[in-house]
Parts: C-alpha cells; structure tokens; sequence
C-alpha cells in the first residue's frame, strides 16, 4: 500500500531538520541522558546485528504489480 503523499522528499527532509533539533536541545539540556542513551543504541545495536539473509519471499512485498 502506497501513502501517496504529496512531496515526500521534503516532508522527510522538515521531520530530519525537527529531529536533530531535538537532538541537539536535549544534548544541552541534559547530556548525560544522551550519552546514556547513545551507549543503550549502541550496545543493542552491536547485540541484535541484522540478518546476512532476509526470509524467503519477504522481498515480495516490493514486487511491482
């Protein structure tokens, strides 16, 4: 199912600028809950790596009608 929005680029480039606002807001406010939560994303990243290989057939979803 297509979402069919309306200039997908830049609605997708304004949530980025919005979210590395609040990145950067709450970097100065509070550091150490960013550092924190920076060393948690880290850390499940580093346990939990993606599969080499994706499920067969999920690739079927994206197939062209």
């Amino acid at each position: 199912m297509r979402k069919h929005l309306s200039q997908p680029h830049q609605l997708y480039e304004n949530r980025l600028i919005e979210t590395q606002m609040k990145l950067s807001q709450l970097q100065t406010h509070s550091p150490q809950i960013l550092a924190l939560a920076r060393l948690c994303y880290t850390i499940t990243d580093w346990l939990f790596l993606p599969p080499k290989y994706l499920n067969k057939g999920s690739a079927s979803e994206y197939r062209y009608r």
